[in-house]
């Protein structure tokens, strides 16, 4: 289902569970979850907003396909929340976006001018938010 609908659909199976089963501060840590994917697929789609064609379709994000270690990683950590409560979320945490590696290499197209720097500016967005998952 994806980084989207995976935790959204979690959420509303839930939802009646809250704190009768299911701890609130989990459905919070999902709901963060989203804001920050969705806030990321934002800031990369307006970078393509601004460079395609007009024959160019626009992003379509139940279109988009994850790598396969990505949903290997994705399932590693949703395991680990549920398995082994807050250890596992610092675990889950500690495998987050690999030192965010392709953030920093795309923060060095900044000043290049164009299409460049708005993804570096993306690149500084992304890093910044995983960069504090990965130190938490």
């Amino acid at each position: 289902m994806g980084i989207f609908l995976e935790p959204l659909t979690e959420i509303i199976d839930s939802f009646p569970k809250i704190d009768n089963g299911v701890d609130r501060h989990h459905i919070l840590g999902l709901i963060d979850t989203i804001h920050d994917e969705f806030g990321h697929y934002c800031l990369f789609a307006d970078v393509y907003d601004s460079i395609k064609s007009d024959d160019d379709p626009p992003l379509n994000p139940q279109e988009l396909q994850t790598w396969e270690w990505d949903e290997v990683l994705t399932d590693m950590r949703i395991k680990q929340n549920h398995t082994y409560g807050s250890i596992g979320v610092r675990a889950s945490h500690f495998t987050e976006g690999d030192y965010c590696t392709l953030f920093r290499e795309g923060m060095r197209l900044e000043g290049r001018g164009g299409a460049d720097d708005r993804i570096a500016h993306a690149c500084r967005e992304i890093y910044e938010d995983e960069f504090g998952h990965m130190m938490e």
